[in-house]
């Protein structure tokens, strides 16, 4: 929760408790985009594209007019190019199932998450051989993909070098965001100003859930307290997390409801409802909100 009030109360914790340590985990989250950018930029930073200035989008498994972070700040700026009409936006979008982004495509070839890398591998390839972009040598040989959506697209791009973005979904694995941002940057499309670098908020940093599983298995957590998400239900299979959890010996949970991660605790707590008290949040770009409650 990107909260400055929040936030001083981390802090507030670990000053109290400095033996502490806080994790963080989320079933969908932009840890993998982050990790893209810092092997891009050195550190692990959050974009905000410039739509209304892009007037060619390849969208890689990205569903920014959707359910991604800053949808509607995206789907405005982008609507805005869109009734351009001497110079409307044209979009490409390479996706696995259909999204929103996808019904507002110009042109939409559907592929297998799994191979929206190879795809990104292919274009950039096109674009150093064709094109003369400056990218990477090492570039692995990817399968065949259909023609005019490699030359094509590269032809397009090209010729709307500085005016035109490649953006990728937060599934996507971190070489493929970092390879993006490449393309980007071999295209002049982040020297144009077309997309905005901050810091990740702090709440992105902490450590993630694997390393508490393996803190948790290997018997260093004394006391455990999970505010709010239902880890037993919804971490990865793999993680072994509910096995880990058995291992600590205080186990709290403060939640909205009592479910599984609830019965596999000791205690659990009632969470107040965002809706239901005072708070404030920050939004993509720094700027403050003021949350107030709606029930009386």
């Amino acid at each position: 929760v990107p909260a400055p009030a929040l936030r001083a109360l981390r802090e507030a914790v670990k000053a109290k408790l400095p033996q502490a340590t806080w994790y963080s985990y989320e079933p969908c989250d932009t840890a993998e985009s982050l990790r893209g950018t810092e092997a891009s930029f050195g550190a692990k930073l959050v974009a905000r594209y410039r739509f209304d200035q892009a007037a060619r989008v390849l969208a890689l498994d990205s569903d920014f007019l959707g359910n991604e972070g800053d949808s509607v700040f995206h789907s405005r700026l982008f609507a805005t190019k869109r009734k351009d009409e001497a110079h409307p936006n044209r979009l490409y979008v390479v996706e696995p199932t259909y999204t929103v982004t996808g019904t507002m495509a110009d042109h939409r070839l559907r592929l297998p998450a799994s191979q929206i890398g190879a795809y990104l591998v292919a274009l950039a390839r096109e674009l150093k051989s064709a094109h003369a972009k400056a990218l990477p040598d090492n570039l692995p040989a990817p399968p065949a993909f259909p023609e005019k959506w490699v030359k094509a697209v590269a032809k397009d791009l090209t010729e709307h070098a500085g005016k035109s973005l490649i953006v990728v979904g937060p599934r996507q694995p971190a070489w493929v965001h970092a390879l993006a941002h490449s393309v980007n940057h071999a295209l002049g499309n982040y020297a144009a100003g077309l997309a905005e670098f901050r810091d990740a908020p702090p709440e992105h940093l902490d450590k993630p859930l694997g390393e508490l599983v393996a803190e948790m298995a290997a018997g260093k957590v004394n006391a455990l307290l999970v505010i709010g998400g239902n880890p037993v239900s919804n971490a990865p299979a793999d993680r072994k997390f509910t096995e880990a959890l058995s291992k600590v010996a205080r186990k709290v949970r403060l939640g909205l409801f009592h479910d599984h991660t609830s019965e596999r605790c000791d205690w659990h707590l009632p969470l107040a409802h965002p809706f239901e008290g005072w708070g404030d949040a920050e939004a993509s770009d720094g700027s403050l909100c003021c949350v107030q409650p709606l029930i009386s």
